[in-house]
Order: structure tokens, then C-alpha cells, then sequence
């Protein structure tokens, strides 16, 4: 795999990179609040990412496709959104696009595809749910993962 620049041209040397989390235990998120996506298990780290604090730190400056998906405990109210907030002020959500439906767990997914990442800049995951009471994001298909473009 070969990373090209804005202009589709490669640049030699630069290496394929990659970073994989996935989510360790249940977390509770209360309805109308955001919450930060805690507790993150580092599945792959082929080079330049660091996880502290469960914010993500993108070490070498690029063009990267970004996958968030967060998995709701059965709930039939409300709609579920997740986030992905750059230290940058850029904010992406994701809106489940209607309510909870028959109870069901309810999984968002975002993607986001060729976004230029300064060295430096942080990421943090966000989750935020209004089913009128509070909910688990189960562990179960809840994870982050961040690739060369």
C-alpha cells in the first residue's frame, strides 16, 4: 500500500499506518449528557498513535479513514449518537437515524473517509443518548480504528 499526496502522487517511504482499539467493559451513559468512551483495549498499533487518558494522539501528520462504532444496550426510546472530536475543534456525529426500535441494542456507526490529521492533534471518542433514563454501551462491537488513507 502507498500513500499519495493531495495530488495523487506517491510519496515514497512513507509507511502503512494503523490503530485499532476496542472497547473493555460496559460504560453508562445518561441520557441527554455527552460522554467521553472510556476504557479502550489497544488491539494494533502499526506505528504513529498513542492512547492516553482515552484520548488518541496521531504522532505523524496525514491523510487517514477514521471508523467509530458503539454498541447501546437494548432500549426501545430515544435516539444514540457517537462523535469523534479533533483537539482542532472539527467535530464529527452520527445520529442513529430514527428511535430505538422494539427494544433492540441499537449500533452507530461512523466513518470517516480522507481526513487531514496533524502530528500533534488528539482525538477524543464521544457518545451521547436520549432514551429518558440511563444506558450501557456494551463491549460487544464497540471500537475505534484509525488508517492511512
Amino acid at each position: 500500500r502507498v500513500e499519495v499526496d493531495a495530488k495523487g502522487r506517491a510519496i515514497s517511504g512513507t509507511p502503512y499506518r494503523r490503530f485499532h482499539l476496542t472497547k473493555n467493559g460496559a460504560l453508562t451513559v445518561v441520557a441527554g449528557v455527552q460522554t467521553d468512551l472510556t476504557g479502550w483495549t489497544t488491539v494494533e498499533n502499526a506505528g504513529g498513535f498513542s492512547l492516553s487518558s482515552n484520548v488518541v494522539t496521531i504522532t505523524n501528520a496525514g491523510t487517514y479513514n477514521i471508523t467509530l462504532a458503539a454498541t447501546f444496550e437494548n432500549n426501545s426510546t430515544g435516539q444514540r449518537m457517537i462523535g469523534v472530536s479533533f483537539s482542532n475543534g472539527r467535530i464529527f456525529r452520527t445520529v442513529s437515524p430514527s428511535n430505538a426500535v422494539n427494544a433492540h441494542v441499537t449500533t452507530v456507526l461512523a466513518s470517516l473517509n480522507s481526513i487531514n490529521i496533524a502530528a500533534g492533534e488528539t482525538i477524543t471518542l464521544t457518545v451521547r443518548q436520549e432514551s429518558g433514563g440511563s444506558l450501557a454501551i456494551n463491549a460487544a462491537n464497540t471500537y475505534f480504528s484509525i488508517q492511512s488513507a
